[in-house]
């Protein structure tokens, strides 16, 4: 099963947009989350002008700076949200010099992140529809059923970590931390079940802890995924958990 993040190397991307309509747009959509940052802050330097955004408690969440260099980052980061904000960052449409603070940031917000994961289905469809309509007179039209087959991709993945977590929940031991709406799944889960997963080589990400004693687990799913090797990692679990 994969428990990583997904491998952006085997995901098409959208037919970019260089409309400045399509930028301006994705700009502002991106900003408007961005003004919901309530812990640490994120300044954006684009071009000669900064933008912030949070300006809250720093000793919850850090100030972390961003610069863009390519107007398209936008547009990636509101069309695949934090892996779409990935690849941007691997293709250099944007840097910093404060990466693990950034994601401190971001991690301080989660509840900002699941809101975006929540809007991506509108945000997708909206990114198709201005890629379509700005390469409507190219020679060829091929790289609109790019675009959909990233979509089915994503839905697949989805769907997979929706399977996961309605599965895990079943168990005593595991349970669920943040809605299930996007391909992550987070977990609460004591120390000794934990122990249990690491014994039976069950590797998960130790997002956060609650305590000394309860833990924050993610898993992630991929288009790669499945259902064979989720009903298999379940029958692991089995073997140390109690049904509801």
């Amino acid at each position: 099963m994969t428990t990583g993040q997904v491998d952006v190397k085997h995901i098409a991307k959208l037919p970019s947009v260089k409309s400045w309509r399509s930028t301006a747009l994705a700009k502002r959509l991106v900003f408007k989350l961005f003004n919901q940052l309530r812990h640490g802050e994120l300044v954006i330097q684009d071009g000669d002008t900064t933008h912030r955004f949070g300006g809250g408690d720093v000793s919850i969440a850090p100030s972390a700076t961003v610069v863009i260099h390519e107007q398209r980052a936008y547009s990636r980061i509101l069309t695949g949200g934090t892996m779409g904000a990935a690849e941007a960052y691997i293709d250099g449409d944007w840097s910093t010099e404060q990466l693990t603070d950034v994601t401190r940031v971001f991690s301080a917000n989660i509840p900002i992140l699941e809101a975006m994961k929540h809007k991506q289905n509108w945000f997708i469809k909206a990114g198709v529809k201005l890629a379509h309509a700005a390469r409507k007179n190219s020679v060829s039209g091929s790289r609109e059923n790019i675009a959909g087959l990233w979509i089915s991709l994503a839905n697949k993945a989805n769907f997979m970590a929706s399977y996961l977590s309605r599965e895990l929940c079943t168990f005593n031991e595991f349970k669920l931390f943040y809605p299930t709406q996007a391909n992550e799944v987070f977990l609460e889960v004591s120390k000794e079940t934990y122990q249990e997963m690491l014994k039976l080589n069950i590797i998960s990400n130790l997002w956060s802890r609650v305590d000394h004693n309860n833990f924050i687990l993610r898993f992630v799913t991929s288009f790669e995924t499945e259902k064979s090797e989720i009903d298999e990692l379940l029958s692991r679990i089995n073997t140390f958990c109690s049904k509801c």
